[in-house]
């Protein structure tokens, strides 16, 4: 099995310490950088070879369009897994796929989609 290389994004680095620490217990992830914003996200992708962006948002935040797209355009292998700090919500988007959003996601869920 080949091992998920993930980055994680949010400003409070004790919730990326439980992320990091919550994701490599499933095996097979390995979180390969964790960062306080999104600022230089395209070059950590290219520098660490991450396939998969994990990034936490307040309640109702989105990502923009246009930093999606972007990093699509430069990484169309990407998959984006945008969650909601407080685990409301989770939505997991690629390049050439329908996205999928999922209502309280449990841990189960996220481990089988990163597979």
């Amino acid at each position: 099995m080949q091992t998920r290389r993930v980055i994680l994004v949010h400003d409070s680095r004790l919730l990326r310490d439980l992320l990091k620490h919550t994701i490599e217990k499933f095996g097979g992830v390995e979180v390969v950088r964790a960062a306080a914003d999104l600022h230089n996200v395209s070059s950590l992708i290219r520098e660490t070879d991450a396939g998969w962006l994990f990034v936490a948002l307040p309640p109702g935040d989105k990502l923009p369009e246009t930093l999606k797209m972007g990093l699509f355009l430069k990484h169309p292998a990407l998959r984006i897994i945008s969650l909601w700090d407080n685990g409301s919500h989770a939505k997991i988007e690629w390049l050439g796929r329908h996205d999928i959003d999922m209502v309280r996601p449990t841990l189960k869920e996220l481990k089988t989609l990163l597979r």
